[in-house]
């Protein structure tokens, strides 16, 4: 089938359909500072067949792709939607991937992230660490051209793409911009959405597991060292 007109089948055919892409990027961060990474990439099963015919394989792309940045990937498949599943711990909030990395998992190529590491920023307190997130997913460029489509269906097309990103966290923000809030105020989340900016952004204060631990320590070592000295101080009085 010549391009131009496979190009236009696809539109049309994605216009009938619920979500030609969903894209749905999950963080869990955990007390001890790491975090569990998630991401789900699916594709309608029509819209994948239609691109075989064209010798195209988009979830062996995702998968082998994933596969080489360490993630353990199992195959996810509901109704008439199939993509795959990509799960991968960090033992820190640094060692995450950039934001920009799941986008280049689907093929996205049109976006552009703030920063390629990770996207949290930590600042170690003494009590408490703070975690802050600013970050921009810019899909300004994923929008219909001025005089390329004048029928509407590359937007139409655009609007069949959803993409989401979440972030769980153990404690609740102080602040944040999420147009979603789940999970009694600990899990944020955000569509992102083609041909605009897409503002991340987050401040959480998040209790010093380690300094509480040494407090504790030093509290028991206090209450030994009294339990000590009460009873040795007994053991003269009766002379002992």
């Amino acid at each position: 089938m010549k391009k131009p007109l496979f190009s236009l089948l696809l539109l049309l055919l994605c216009l009938g359909l619920s979500g030609c892409i969903e894209v749905d990027y999950y963080i869990k961060v955990n007390r001890d500072a790491s975090a569990d990474i998630e991401y789900k990439i699916c594709f309608d099963q029509i819209f994948i067949g239609l691109m075989e015919t064209q010798g195209e394989d988009p979830l062996s792309q995702v998968r082998l792709s994933a596969e080489e940045k360490g993630f353990t990937v199992s195959h996810y498949s509901e109704n008439d939607i199939t993509g795959i599943i990509a799960k991968k711990h960090a033992d820190t909030l640094q060692e995450l991937p950039g934001i920009n990395s799941i986008w280049a998992e689907a093929d996205i190529q049109t976006a552009t992230i703030d920063g390629a590491g990770s996207p949290f920023k930590v600042e170690p307190g003494f009590f408490f660490n703070r975690y802050l997130v600013d970050t921009t997913v810019d899909l300004s460029e994923m929008k219909e051209q001025a005089g390329e489509d004048d029928f509407g269906l590359s937007s139409a097309f655009l609007k069949k793409i959803k993409m989401r990103f979440r972030i769980t966290l153990p404690v609740k923000p102080k602040s944040h911009n999420a147009p979603y809030v789940t999970d009694e105020g600990y899990t944020l989340g955000w569509d992102l959405l083609p041909g605009q900016v897409n503002r991340i952004m987050l401040e959480a204060a998040v209790p010093n597991l380690r300094t509480f631990a040494l407090l504790a320590a030093a509290a028991l070592l206090t209450a030994a060292l009294i339990a000590w000295l009460t009873v040795k101080k007994k053991k003269q009085a009766a002379g002992l």
